[in-house]
């Protein structure tokens, strides 16, 4: 999957989405994980939303750093989270 190819927002449910923020904003200790869909390339709603609202080089951060097991990596992607208001 190419991580561009943007799913269908509409039918990701409010499950899903509060799923995806919790997995990368959430506190181990109060979710009970480390969260790792930005590690693992998942296609979650923030990845999803975030590919919605990018300008170019935003999304060349996406697939510069997207999937990648770094935490330097995950840090960027988080930081785009952030410059996005997604982290709300």
């Amino acid at each position: 999957m190419d991580i561009a190819d943007k799913p269908d927002l509409s039918r990701c449910s409010l499950k899903y989405k509060a799923f995806g923020y919790l997995d990368c904003f959430g506190d181990p200790q109060t979710i009970g994980k480390i969260g790792t869909d930005i590690e693992d390339f998942k296609c979650s709603w923030l990845i999803a939303k975030a590919l919605e609202l990018s300008n170019e080089q935003q999304k060349k951060v996406v697939q510069e750093n997207y999937g990648k097991p770094d935490p330097e990596n995950v840090a960027k992607v988080k930081a785009l989270y952030n410059e996005l208001n997604l982290q709300v």
